[in-house]
């Protein structure tokens, strides 16, 4: 995921959502002109709601703030036979355990992607891995290590990823 940084000279109405100032012509000379604050929440405000919070309000005394992040590993292996399951479990023990000893969801699922080099559009087996964890300084560095192992040791292009604010407790 992306994160955006608000700039210091714009000011931001909502995260992602910047509003400009600069000069405009009026009349018969330059002013400087900035959008009227409530026209412009009343404009933008229903963009700003579609983006997802960084620090999400949770229930008091029953949800933490969480990160979700969803990894999605192709199988497919060009010149051999798909990650098999008992590689697959090789992984997880070796790799994603350590990585997440709190604990990971797997699901198996079919994936479909368009190959950057020829445009063909690819169908393969994956397995998805959900981590629900707190959002500390640690927890994208262990992804992107999870990520390249897997790219390494299964010669794979790229390993999916989706990370949402989330509420939740264990």
């Amino acid at each position: 995921m992306t994160m955006l940084r608000n700039s210091s000279v714009t000011p931001t109405i909502s995260p992602g959502i910047e509003v400009s100032r600069r000069l405009l012509p009026v009349g018969d000379g330059m002013r400087s002109r900035a959008i009227v604050p409530a026209l412009a929440v009343a404009l933008l405000l229903p963009f700003g709601a579609c983006a997802p919070a960084l620090h999400p309000v949770c229930a008091a005394g029953t949800d933490e703030a969480l990160t979700s992040v969803q990894l999605f590993f192709g199988r497919a292996i060009a010149g051999r036979a798909d990650v098999s399951d008992a590689e697959w479990s090789s992984f997880a023990a070796e790799v994603l355990t350590p990585a997440f000893p709190d604990g990971f969801t797997v699901t198996r699922g079919i994936g479909q992607w368009r190959d950057p080099g020829t445009g063909a559009i690819v169908q393969e087996g994956s397995m998805i891995v959900l981590i629900a964890a707190r959002p500390d300084g640690d927890l994208f560095r262990r992804v992107e290590q999870v990520k390249a192992a897997y790219r390494a040791r299964f010669h794979q292009q790229s390993v999916g990823q989706l990370v949402t604010p989330a509420c939740g407790s264990f």
